[in-house]
Order: structure tokens, then sequence, then C-alpha cells
């Protein structure tokens, strides 16, 4: 049996993982979220109730050790190091964002447009995974990059469905690989074969991608 702590796991991506795993008796799951934002969705699950903005709260992640620990739940950097710094486990699954191609280092902290948020937000995943770059850590870590995820739980209010496909709200736009949009149940597969799968214990960080990148971005790296 393999022991999962998953971050987060009461909204869209980490909420359909979670879904898809309960009562495999394979998986021993374990939640850890601050007990706000659905909290009853789950109530045969184990859950430990943190702050990841408080290092003293997240002293109970290193009461045990997990095979696998899915991160949901991080915005900055602080909540990452508060995080990887005090929990034990093997394999450390990070959840970023294509998005961090879309953006520089530039402070948009003053637009609180939904575009500045959107920069923000990506802004925090790109100091996370430069933290990751610059830090070993006594596990094996994954970045996992996803592209715009639409479906069922969304909480975002991006997208809106219709006769059974999912469009740009107010819009006539589908929401597909051509506007480089995945449905949630596809990064959940891609979370599974994660899990499922054995991978080279000499590779201690791994980037996998969901969706198109720039061709700009491919030939400069």
């Amino acid at each position: 049996m393999k022991t999962i702590l998953i971050l987060g796991g009461t909204q869209m991506l980490g909420r359909d993982l979670v879904e898809t795993l309960r009562g495999n008796l394979n998986y021993d799951i374990t939640l850890a979220n601050r007990g706000i934002t659905n909290p009853s969705i789950f109530p045969e699950l184990k859950c430990l109730k943190i702050d990841r903005n408080s290092t003293e709260s997240c002293l109970k992640l290193s009461e045990n050790i997990y095979d696998y620990v899915f991160d949901f739940s991080c915005y900055n950097l602080r909540q990452f190091e508060n995080t990887s710094s005090l929990v034990s486990c093997t394999n450390y699954v990070y959840i970023s964002t294509l998005g961090v191609f879309d953006v520089s280092h530039e402070n948009h902290s003053n637009d609180n447009t939904p575009h500045g948020r959107y920069l923000n937000y990506c802004i925090d995943k790109k100091n996370v995974e430069a933290y990751i770059s610059r830090t070993e850590f006594p596990y094996k870590i994954f970045t996992v990059r996803p592209c715009v995820i639409y479906g069922e739980n969304d909480y975002t209010q991006r997208f809106e469905q219709r006769d059974g496909q999912y469009y740009w709200k107010n819009t006539n736009v589908k929401a597909d690989e051509e506007t480089n949009c995945i449905h949630v149940s596809i990064v959940t597969q891609k979370l599974i074969e994660i899990l499922e799968n054995q991978t080279p214990e000499n590779t201690r960080k791994e980037i996998i991608n969901i969706g198109k990148i720039p061709n700009a971005i491919i030939s400069n790296q």
C-alpha cells in the first residue's frame, strides 16, 4: 500500500485526484489543508488541519512518512518552504503551471484585474520553480506544469458548458487543445501515471509539461 499526502485536495484538480483514488485499497490517503474549503466532502479520509503560512502549523507534516506528496495548494514561496522543509516523503509532486512561460518577474501586485491576478499567480509559481531548481531535497521532486484546466468543480468561473462542450465564458471559443486547454481528468491521469510508474532513482528532479509550449520558448532552451 502506498501512503499519499494530498496538500489541498478539496478544489478542482486535487479533488478530482482524490475522487479517483478514494476507495482503492492500494492507497492510504491523508489530506492536509485549512479545513475551510469544502471541508465535508471526504469525511472518511484522514485530515491534518494546517496553515501553510505558519511553520509551526506545518510541523505536524513531519509526524509520518509518505510515499507520495501531491501539492495542490501552494501559492507562494513561503508556503512551499514551510512544507518542503518539514514533510517526510519519497516523492514530492508540485503542481505548477505552463503559465510560468507567460511572465517575467515584473510585479503586478497593483493590478487587481483578472489578468493581473493571473500574472501574479504565475510569478509566484515561477519563484517556487526557481527555488526547486537551486535546492537539494532528500526526496525526488516532480514539477508538473498543466496548461489551462477546465471541467467539473471549476471554481475560477472562466468557462461555461453548453451542449456537452466547454467554452471560455461569454464566448464561442471552445476549451480544447487548440486553445491550450485540457480537461481535469486528463491531468489527473498524468498524476496517476507518476504515482504508478517507477522512475530512475538517479533522476532527482523532473519537469512534466502538459500542453503546448510556445515555439520561441522551445528554441531558446
